[in-house]
């Protein structure tokens, strides 16, 4: 892929998700070779094996290209998918594998059983959340006030619809303000930060 071409995806979300929803291997390629390290890094943190991380890794990636029927609105939409599937693959990996060792269990602290299975159970888990929550609160000083309050409302649970109303803006501009507003933070988190900020606005982000 041209360094041209990967500057019109980073300059023009719009047109990447096009590309990709259509099928295209720029496209493709440009959302590998930009996450593809950050998710291997999210899975391992989980099964704590680098080579079964890649493995996961690829399969991720994989499914998404041969998603039938993509509807990606941008690229970090489709990183929040990339994240949603990698994780459920993680657990099922130690769930088959009988893997669920010490560092296993204190990732799922406080979470019951029956709950593992759902990857938007992982924020309820508290220390990792207030760890993590800390870090975007700090980095959300780096937006302007628009994208600022956004980001605040989304994370304290309120949708789209009900951030365009108190904030009186279309829902397509809060919309595009939140995705501004993540592709702006990433310059100033951690990857786990990061991937918790994706989480989290797919679960809240409506």
């Amino acid at each position: 892929m041209s360094l041209s071409v990967a500057n019109t995806f980073i300059n023009n979300p719009a047109i990447w998700a096009k590309e990709f929803n259509r099928g295209a291997k720029t496209a493709f390629h440009h959302l590998f070779s930009a996450f593809y390290p950050e998710l291997v890094y999210y899975i391992k943190n989980i099964v704590d094996n680098l080579e079964v991380a890649e493995e996961l890794a690829d399969d991720t990636f994989l499914k998404a290209w041969k998603l039938p029927d993509k509807h990606f609105l941008d690229e970090d939409e489709a990183k929040a998918w990339l994240v949603t599937v990698g994780h459920r693959a993680a657990l099922d990996h130690i769930k088959v594998k009988g893997r669920g060792d010490a560092r296993f269990r204190k990732y799922l602290i406080d979470q019951k059983p029956e709950e593992t299975e759902d990857f938007s159970k992982i924020l309820e888990n508290q220390v990792i959340k207030a760890t993590l929550l800390k870090e975007v609160l700090t980095a959300l000083d780096q937006l302007g006030e628009q994208q600022r309050t956004v980001i605040r409302l989304t994370l304290e649970g309120l949708d789209t619809a009900e951030i365009a109303a108190i904030m009186s803006l279309p829902s397509q501009t809060v919309r595009n303000y939140r995705s501004k507003a993540i592709r702006n933070l990433q310059k100033h988190l951690s990857n786990l930060a990061f991937i918790f900020l994706l989480l989290f606005v797919s679960r809240n982000g409506n």
